[in-house]
């Protein structure tokens, strides 16, 4: 786990938002519990093709902070999201185990950059 900043291009699949990353060898892993609301916001505020930056380092312009809420359940964590210059949480999300193919340990807080996808 060498990289600092991680990038996931997520995108639609069967109905639900999903992502590959060929070199940890996920495909289609699926975003749900609230997760998959927040790139409905994404894909309305800023483009149907986009990606997404992710560190548990913080990233200078970042569009959401996610702090861990303590909960967990299942094999996942549930994650409060405030949006960039925010105090107030605006949806509690739920991530998986898939997150410990990027962290060692679960995060108490990841820093997520979106931006539009260049073409």
């Amino acid at each position: 786990m060498n990289n600092a900043i991680f990038v996931i291009a997520p995108y639609r699949h069967s109905g639900f938002w999903v992502f590959d990353d060929e070199k940890r060898r996920i495909s289609k892993e699926p975003f749900v519990a609230g997760a998959d609301v927040v790139l409905n916001l994404c894909e309305k505020a800023i483009s149907k093709n986009f990606s997404i930056a992710f560190s548990d380092k913080f990233i200078p312009d970042y569009t959401f902070r996610l702090k861990m809420s303590g909960k967990t359940q299942g094999n996942g964590t549930y994650y409060k999201t405030y949006i960039s210059g925010s105090d107030t949480p605006f949806i509690t999300i739920w991530l998986c185990s898939v997150l410990l193919k990027y962290f060692k340990d679960r995060p108490e807080e990841i820093f997520i950059m979106v931006k539009r996808k260049e073409k």
